[in-house]
């Protein structure tokens, strides 16, 4: 068997993901003039804010609110399950940014109520359980940081997932 190799390929090829992030995409500033317009077609809607996970999309939108000065608050959902190391950009981000960053969290005695019911890591033993978790830890909190909100920001990548190729930039529904 005879196996070719593009030596030219290898040099371009990135050495990590780090570099392979680094390198701009061909149509960055297409994508942030985009990126730009959209959010501030959203805070002409008045009541909006930005969901924020800390993930690495999410940051970019968070610091392109801050930047552009736009009226619009972010969130973040702390499950009581976060890793130590988010909750410290969680509070290098409340400290670092213009908009304020709000933090909701699932009632204590419905979290108390279901550890001692079924256990601190019940949701790993059925879906039905890992459902139950996500609406006391998650959906609760999420309908609080919405409630009397005209609409919401969330940085989600189409190549994440197939549903989520779908996903249009605005949606209106």
């Amino acid at each position: 068997m005879n196996a070719s190799v593009n030596v030219s390929a290898l040099r371009r090829a990135p050495s990590s993901a780090v570099e392979l992030y680094a390198r701009p995409s061909p149509d960055y500033a297409a994508k942030l003039a985009q990126a730009r317009l959209v959010l501030r077609e959203a805070e002409q809607l008045g009541a909006v804010t930005q969901a924020s996970s800390l993930g690495v999309e999410d940051m970019v939108i968070t610091h392109l609110i801050n930047a552009l000065q736009l009226a619009i608050p972010v969130f973040v959902l702390d499950t009581g399950r976060l890793h130590t190391e988010t909750l410290a950009l969680l509070e290098r981000l409340q400290a670092h940014s213009r908009t304020p960053v709000h933090v909701y969290r699932p009632q204590p005695e419905a979290v108390l109520g279901y550890i001692r019911e079924h256990g601190q890591d019940a949701l790993y033993q059925s879906i039905a359980l890992r459902k139950q978790c996500c609406a006391i830890r998650k959906l609760e909190p999420l309908a609080r940081a919405l409630e009397g909100k005209a609409g919401w920001i969330s940085g989600l990548r189409r190549e994440q997932s197939g549903a989520r190729a779908q996903v249009p930039t605005v949606d209106r529904s």
